[in-house]
Parts: structure tokens; sequence; C-alpha cells
């Protein structure tokens, strides 16, 4: 029996280090298995692992929070040296991953300056063909670079944009903001899959600042005023832009989707000051009739891409 045992042990150690890259995890897992026997040779053996594990080093943060909570348990502080030393090392790392993620951030710096550009000459600017498709083909190549370059926790962030920019392909008056109306589409509690939607731009967000703008829609304070503040400006557009075929069917149905979108703003407590300049402006007695439709020829010869009410 304990000669089968043995191999099969050292095996799920094996496979505790490959799997987390950290040997303090297994030495833990295999110093409290152990402790459970209490008969003088398993104790002692167990006392042999925690004072290996005083002069280990984690390698992860895991690992890392695992040692602490082992030295407070058994009253060891001389272990918090080797955690301070293994942290050490985390933070510092080899510099590869840290050199990576400084180049994706400086290419999605160039990426966001590309989208604006696309703004510029596209949804609301000069109508110049050639510098709208100038600066389209700068972000895509920009994107492709971003995409085949291995980095940490800031690439995975920004990536994961990328990811939902294509999934969540709700009209915007700009290139780099992202919308999700379906999650304000409904009453009631938002899904799971919205949840984690939501959940997951947040943190994306704070790995990477300069998205918190673009993401103002779906994570902001008052993202339910700022979607419906852009829907109001996709239906106004769409009822204005004369290169648009419509019936007189469609066009009820986007001024009853507008509708929908003004009760939702008047409806809605504002949060923040950005709340409150959308409740102003789209007041009964603000609004006007007369507006400058902001989308001319981001889809050229074709509709306005629509937020997803009216797709489906």
């Amino acid at each position: 029996m304990t000669k089968t045992r043995k191999p099969q042990a050292r095996r799920a150690r094996a496979n505790v280090v490959e799997q987390t890259g950290d040997a303090v995890l297994a030495l833990i897992a295999k110093h409290d298995r152990l402790w459970q026997f209490k008969t003088e040779k398993a104790t002692a053996a167990a006392n042999a692992l925690h004072d290996q594990l005083r002069e280990t080093k984690p390698a992860t943060l895991t690992g890392a929070i695992a040692q602490l909570e082992f030295a407070a348990k058994w009253d060891d502080p001389d272990m918090a040296k080797s955690v301070a030393a293994g942290l050490r090392e985390i933070a510092g790392g080899t510099g590869v991953e840290q050199t990576s993620d400084e180049k994706i951030l400086a290419l999605f710096r160039d990426w966001l300056d590309a989208s604006r550009e696309l703004d510029r000459h596209g949804h609301s600017g000069d109508n110049d063909e050639a510098k709208f498709d100038a600066a389209l083909d700068r972000r895509d190549e920009i994107e492709d670079e971003i995409i085949s370059t291995p980095g940490g926790s800031v690439a995975l962030a920004i990536k994961t944009y990328f990811r939902l920019k294509v999934e969540l392909a709700d009209w915007t008056p700009e290139d780099a903001t992202l919308r999700y109306s379906e999650l304000l589409a409904e009453d009631g509690e938002p899904s799971w899959e919205q949840r984690i939607i939501v959940g997951t731009l947040r943190d994306v967000a704070k790995q990477v600042p300069e998205l918190a703008d673009p993401l103002a829609p779906i994570i902001h304070e008052d993202a339910a005023l700022i979607d419906a503040d852009i829907e109001i400006r996709w239906c106004r557009d769409v009822l204005a832009d004369e290169q648009i075929s419509s019936t007189p069917e469609r066009d009820d149905d986007i001024r009853e989707q507008m509708k929908r979108a003004l009760d939702r703003i008047a409806n809605t407590e504002a949060k923040t000051p950005r709340g409150d300049e959308i409740k102003l402006r789209h007041r009964p007695d603000q609004r006007t009739s007369s507006f400058v439709p902001v989308r001319k020829r981001w889809q050229r010869n074709t509709t306005p891409l629509c937020p997803r009410a009216m797709r489906d």
C-alpha cells in the first residue's frame, strides 16, 4: 500500500507545481496532509517541511498569500522574510512582462489616436474619405500588432476590450466608445452574462484608465443616462439623414424608440455632473426639433449600425 501511494503523492505535488508554478503551495499541501496523521513519523516529516518552507520563496502572489497565512497559523515570523524576498522578485520579475505591457500600452495610445482621427474624418467630421481610409488602415495595423504581442495584465485588458468591441456592436458616435444597450433594454436584474460583461469591463478600465471614458456607457455611475443619450443621437441622426431610405412605419418605430430613451432620461436619477448635464439637455423645455445629423458616412451607402432594439 505504501509503495503505491508515494509515487501518486509525488505526481500530485508535481502537478501542483506545474499548474501554479509555485513550490510553496505544494509544500504547504504536503505539510497539511502529513500533520493530519498525528504519528511521530508524520509529525517529524511535517516539521521538516515547515523548516523547508521557511527557506522557500513564493513564486506567485497566491503562493505568497498562502505562505503568510501558514506563518500566521504556526506563529513563525521568520517565514515572512522568505515571503518578502519572493514578493520583491515577483514585483521586479524579469522585466519581460512589464516591458511587453508598456509596449502594448504605448501602441494602444496610438490606436486611440487613430480612432480619434477616424472620428474627425468620419462620423461628424469633415467627410474626407482619403484621410478616413488612412486612419482606418493605421488603426487596424496597430490593432493587429497589439493582438500578436504577448503581455501581462494590461495586454489582457486591452485585448478583452477589442473582443467585446466586436461582440457588443451597438452604434456609438465615437469609434472607441463601447455600448451594451441590451443591458438597459429590459427592467429587472441583469442576467449573469450581462453582469460578467460589466464586471469584466470595470476590471479592464482599472488596468487601462484610458478606457474609462470609452466604456462609460457601460461602467459609469450614470451609464443608463449616457447610453440613452447616445440612443437619442442615433435616432435623430437616422431620421434626419436623407441618404437613408425609410418608410413611415420605420420612422414611427424610431420615434417610439427615441421616446423610450427620453422617458428613461426623465425617470432616471443622475448621480454625477455628467448625468445632470444629460438630464438638463433633454428636459422638455430644452429640446428642439432642429438638429444637425452627426453621422453621414460611417458605413458608406448603408444604413447606420443601429442599436440592438432596432435590429431585433
